[in-house]
């Protein structure tokens, strides 16, 4: 399925941000990744949990309309590339 021209339009304006609730949240992961720590503010995704996926190594987020999912918003991404 592919995106729409709108949506592909909104999706590249504003600032770069990034919700993470597993392993991204950790310094070390950022740093490994990116090369650099983002700014990111504490956050969570009312109505949905972290869970295991079926043949997955990593956790998905899964509706669950009585929890809410931790995580962080990084909020200094780019496209640019940072050396």
């Amino acid at each position: 399925m592919s995106e729409t021209p709108h949506r592909r339009d909104r999706l590249m304006q504003g600032p770069d941000l990034l919700f993470c609730y597993g392993t991204l949240q950790f310094d070390a992961v950022l740093e490994a990744l990116l090369g650099r720590i983002p700014d990111r503010t504490p956050v969570s995704a009312p109505g949905y949990r972290a869970a295991a996926l079926a043949a997955r190594v990593y956790p998905g987020l899964v509706r669950a309309s009585d929890r809410s999912a931790a995580g962080v918003l990084l909020t200094d991404l780019s496209s640019a590339r940072h050396e």
